[in-house]
């Protein structure tokens, strides 16, 4: 680029004012505050959300557990006991009508080699809440839930407690979690949003096997 030249006052006078203008710094910050506050404010947005999702599932968790203990305490409950832990379960989580839960008892049969039969899992009753859909024989064994139960003795009994929480964000910055979620619509599990599961494993606390006595009946 061609130097201006010294001699010429109108030539000094841009030059000084060019190079007072790459020295101005003036205004820099509220220019990087424009760029980066939307950024910054929606980083804060999605923190919160995050936050938030590991604290329902936190609560969830220990929730399940306690919903549990409460069922393996029992000697026999009934379809109204179910559907009322179900309720106890909204208390601890403080949530309405996004959950439901599944109470299956399952009793196991070692292989018999003399008999020539192979282990198998038995249902020997299943309760799913606000007209979910509770385990058939067929469908305990083609969703492979022996696969989560621990190790059992010939005979042993064990009642799987399920819980499924629907969770929506407050707001939703990054889209990942749809906003419109309908309870009347929702198939099992839930879609469209995120489903917080919990699959815990008892044994009866004071029977070998939790008897299933249907109020309805």
């Amino acid at each position: 680029m061609t130097r201006p030249d010294p001699r010429n006052p109108i030539g000094r006078r841009f030059g000084a004012a060019l190079a007072r203008f790459a020295k101005d710094e003036r205004a820099t910050l509220s220019v990087e505050l424009v760029l980066m506050l939307p950024l910054l404010a929606l980083w804060l947005a999605a923190s919160f959300v995050f936050f938030d999702a590991f604290r329902v599932n936190m609560v969830n968790e220990k929730a399940a557990y306690t919903v549990a203990d409460l069922i393996s305490r029992q000697t026999e409950v009934t379809t109204d006991f179910i559907n009322g832990t179900n309720e106890i379960f909204d208390f601890l989580i403080n949530r309405r009508g996004q959950t439901w839960l599944r109470a299956t008892s399952v009793k196991y049969h070692a292989a018999n080699p003399a008999a020539g039969t192979g282990e198998w899992y038995e249902v020997r009753w299943s309760v799913a809440t606000r007209g979910r859909e509770a385990f058939g024989a067929d469908s305990f064994e083609e969703l492979g839930i022996k696969d989560y139960i621990p190790v059992m003795s010939d005979q042993e009994t064990v009642v799987i407690t399920e819980t499924f929480t629907i969770y929506r964000a407050p707001f939703n910055p990054f889209l990942v979690v749809p906003a419109a979620v309908s309870e009347d619509n929702l198939e099992m599990p839930f879609p469209n949003a995120f489903n917080f599961n919990a699959f815990i494993v008892t044994r009866p606390r004071f029977v070998p096997e939790i008897l299933l006595e249907d109020a309805g009946t």
